[in-house]
């Protein structure tokens, strides 16, 4: 009796079963829908904050390169060079009145101008006026020469200084830009040394 009732399953419990296998195929195949759609939805989303953070990169430029490659010293300088000397350049801030270097003492450092205007004095030869942009010092690169003029803030300025130490440890590392700046260097040298009269 008990193996009559085993082979005799009733029909409607069959397309019972069949209704579950086809709800439970039903219910996989759209979660694979939506899991896909989802994928999609990242997929989309990633890229969209990928080419976010490209813009926001590329309109958040740094001011301390910015400022750099405007500088004739660093004129020769790649923008992957520039930002490594604004790595190791220094940000200071100068109030108006302030004496930054003195013609006569050892030099240690260049000093580029953000902000700010300056006047640079040699004894005997009269003054000149700096700038945003401006560089003056850059011979202390070299060697720790006496400074050839006396620099003063005409107004609170923000400079950037590039220390001869740093500036060293720079040519150790990326000895390619040490040849650019040294070339550029040589340069203002040539300059200076037309402008000056013929005794």
């Amino acid at each position: 009796m008990r193996d009559q009732r085993l082979h005799a399953a009733p029909d409607d419990l069959l397309l019972v079963g069949r209704q579950s296998e086809v709800e439970a195929a039903r219910l996989s195949v759209m979660g694979d829908v939506l899991s896909g759609r989802a994928t999609v939805q990242a997929m989309a989303g990633a890229e969209i904050l990928v080419a976010m953070s490209r813009v926001g990169r590329w309109r958040a430029r740094d001011p301390k390169v910015e400022r750099l490659s405007q500088v004739q010293l660093f004129s020769a300088c790649t923008k992957r060079d520039l930002a490594r000397i604004a790595v190791l350049a220094e940000e200071i801030d100068v109030p108006a009145g302030r004496v930054i270097i003195r013609q006569g003492d050892p030099g240690r450092e260049a000093f580029v101008i953000s902000e700010g205007r300056a006047k640079a004095t040699i004894r005997g030869k009269g003054s000149g006026k700096l700038g945003p942009g401006d560089c003056f010092g850059e011979m202390a690169l070299l060697h720790s020469a006496p400074r050839s003029a006396t620099v003063t803030a005409e107004s609170d300025m923000q400079l950037l200084v590039l220390g001869s130490r740093e500036f060293s440890s720079l040519i150790e590392e990326m000895p390619v830009v040490g040849r650019r700046v040294l070339a550029a260097l040589a340069e203002r040298v040539r300059d200076a040394e037309r402008a000056q009269p013929y005794h």
